[in-house]
């Protein structure tokens, strides 16, 4: 008779301050051989759906949770916050790469995902922790996901099992954190209705319920995570998209400025006192899509009352306001969650620092020379920051509407003046002449890019080396394994390592590909002196004459977009990009690339300089096809328009950039009533 399969005793915690013990389960990465080591496999434990907050009503500021019953199943994901399918039906990670779990996902994770999580805005408040086995006193690292109005912290793209996995390999092992919190309107809905609402309730600000929901967990986090064998003092929070815009939220918040004052509990466990240290050490922005020009409460409440007079409801002032939040309170979530791309942040005089504006202002001119901005003093955590290089692939569809008349016409009343209209046109080549489609998609594209992701990025990163805490600078040109270009969150497929290579794709001989690129030419003569192989490889490829190839339309645009029919198998690189034939991304790349980056991340969480600091010279490129390395300034101005930012951009300010990358992401027609969607991931 064959043998009954012994399953392992599932993991617990004893948690002591909580008085419970989580149960949870050993996660499928400890059975698999998929990029394992030689030798025993590294067990890694995962409890997932525990609950940190809970929501006392729509729209008011969520309370830590300190009560559980004396056995927690922590076996299961908890449910998320209410949200709107994407085209076609897709969930944010199937849009994200073209593909759902069961075409990209090992089957061993496929149990976990099988069904879709239950949506429910009172329960969605949980969080997931995923740790090896027999932790103790580990750095955390806490991610907070992107997707706006859409995603969680439970996405199957983001799941941790893999990489903490390979920090144990690597010997630093880490735990991470993945959180749901509130979204689109349960999470940011602002109003002058509100405030005096939420105040009356004794709550102080209004709005960024999503922001506060995050910083209670983490919270959460500083008192119990020592249990589950994290250190509370060695956390680093990190993003992408509007999860990375989040981490910038909380890195520039006046608790953070102000070193994080006592917290405010609302249910007593024994010992607790106030919080007066950072709730994180360190923090690591990802492809953040920022908005700069947040709104107040007042400009908030105007979006709310558009949402009101669009649902029916009857928006009041004064003594009968409190009838129309009444109202929208009862809104069933379904109907709301459609709403929710009308709200982000919003600056109601609570949560940000008082210069926070100052991190997206370029360098001051004076004389020739760059002078500092003057800040208020305040904690700046050391950060790691970039961008990707056809992250602006998200607004593709809307890129492609545009014509060159309207373009011109739209910068034009956007600018409201011709100086900068026609400076930004010439840096960017857009002209009312311009009659080749694909060569327009690619110049608003690069706008878009530019506007809203890459210039805000290096505005931030330069202010953040000012205040010398530490800044490292990336930039990710690595193509995707499933679309073959560098578009918006290719870098998570790297990170957590959850999204497969397309079958067909096979190996690369590693004694061609070269451990690392340098700028010293000294270098790549001792390279070439290794034989006819190395040869072969400087002589043939230029890395950086592809790495443009690779940005032409034909090659980026199609390549990823919003249409399900559209995959990694209807694209077809051109000639010009094709210097060898077979996928994009072998297996040998996608390692090197994916090893590189999990290893910078983790040795960042052990508080190791992961490269060069920028103010040094140092920036780290992650691709294309497989390169990675430490580059000059002068390489990263060729891999980014440094120089068309400082011609075009400068000028003019980020408040008015901003506004032109809104406009033009949103394409050329406006839909009705007020709530054109505003695509934030």
């Amino acid at each position: 008779m064959p043998m009954a399969v012994v399953s392992p005793p599932a993991p617990e915690v004893h948690h002591g301050a909580l008085q419970t013990t989580f149960i949870g389960v050993e996660h499928p990465i400890s059975r698999t051989t998929k990029a394992a080591p030689s030798g025993p496999l590294p067990v890694v434990h995962q409890y997932r759906g525990i609950k940190y907050a809970s929501v006392p009503q729509r729209f008011r500021q969520s309370r830590m949770w300190t009560t559980y019953p004396t056995i927690t199943d922590a076996t299961r994901f908890g449910p998320i916050c209410p949200q709107p399918q994407g085209p076609f039906g897709q969930t944010f990670d199937e849009s994200l790469f073209s593909t759902d779990p069961a075409a990209a996902v090992m089957a061993d994770y496929l149990d976990a995902y099988k069904q879709p999580f239950k949506q429910n805005e009172f329960e969605c408040l949980n969080l997931n922790i995923t740790v090896p086995a027999y932790a103790e006193s580990l750095p955390v690292m806490v991610w907070l996901h992107g997707g706006s109005d859409r995603g969680s912290g439970s996405s199957w793209v983001t799941d941790a099992g893999a990489f903490v996995r390979h920090s144990v390999v690597i010997g630093k092992p880490v735990i991470v954190v993945t959180l749901n919190f509130r979204l689109g309107l349960f999470g940011f809905a602002a109003s002058q209705a509100l405030r005096d609402d939420n105040k009356a309730h004794g709550e102080d600000g209004v709005g960024n319920y999503g922001l506060k929901d995050q910083r209670v967990a983490l919270e959460w986090l500083q008192w119990f995570i020592a249990d589950f064998g994290g250190d509370p003092k060695n956390v680093t929070l990190m993003g992408s998209g509007t999860g990375a815009a989040d981490v910038v939220a909380h890195y520039l918040s006046a608790a953070n400025a102000r070193g994080n004052g006592p917290v405010d509990i609302h249910q007593s466990v024994q010992g607790m006192h106030g919080i007066a240290a950072p709730l994180f050490r360190r923090a690591i922005v990802q492809s953040a899509i920022l908005d700069t020009n947040v709104p107040s409460v007042a400009e908030a409440g105007s979006r709310i009352s558009k949402v009101l007079s669009a649902l029916g409801i009857h928006s009041s002032f004064g003594p009968g306001a409190h009838k129309s939040i009444d109202d929208l309170r009862a809104v069933p979530a379904d109907i709301l969650a459609k709403f929710g791309q009308v709200m982000r942040v919003v600056d109601d005089g609570r949560w940000w620092r008082s210069d926070w504006r100052e991190f997206f202002k370029p360098e001051s001119k004076h004389h020739g020379h760059f002078l500092p901005h003057h800040t208020q003093p305040g904690r700046l955590q050391p950060l790691i920051i970039g961008d990707c290089a056809g992250d602006a692939l998200l607004w593709s569809q809307q890129a492609s509407s545009w014509n060159a008349p309207a373009v011109v016409r739209r910068l034009k009343a956007v600018c409201q003046s011709m100086t900068r209209s026609m400076s930004l046109m010439r840096a960017y080549d857009i002209s009312q002449a311009t009659d080749d489609q694909e060569y327009l998609e690619e110049r608003v594209l690069d706008l878009i890019q530019d506007a809203r992701v890459s210039w805000p990025t290096e505005c931030l990163a330069r202010a953040v080396a000012r205040h010398g805490t530490g800044l490292w600078r990336y930039v990710f040109d690595q193509e995707s394994p499933r679309a073959c270009v560098p578009h918006h969150g290719v870098d998570l497929a790297y990170l957590f390592d959850n999204v497969m290579l397309p079958d067909g794709v096979d190996g690369m001989d590693l004694d061609v590909f070269p451990d690392s690129f340098s700028d010293d030419e000294s270098d790549f003569e001792e390279m070439q002196s290794h034989g006819p192989k190395h040869e072969v490889m400087f002589k043939e490829v230029d890395f950086e004459a592809r790495f443009q190839a690779s940005m032409r339309p034909d090659t980026l645009v199609r390549s990823y977009s919003h249409d399900s029919t559209v995959t990694s198998s209807d694209v077809s690189m051109t000639s010009s990009a094709s210097i060898w034939s077979g996928p994009s991304v072998s297996q040998c790349t996608y390692s090197k690339v994916r090893e590189t980056m999990q290893e910078k991340w983790l040795a960042f969480a052990y508080g190791e300089k992961p490269w060069l600091e920028q103010e040094k010279g140092g920036i780290f490129v992650f691709g294309p096809e497989g390169e990675t390395g430490q580059r000059s300034a002068h390489i990263f101005a060729g891999r980014r328009r440094r120089e068309l930012w400082r011609q075009a951009f400068e000028p003019m300010g980020m408040q008015m950039v901003h506004k032109i990358g809104m406009e033009m992401s949103r394409g050329p027609v406006q839909h009705g009533g007020g709530c054109a969607a505003v695509a934030f991931v």
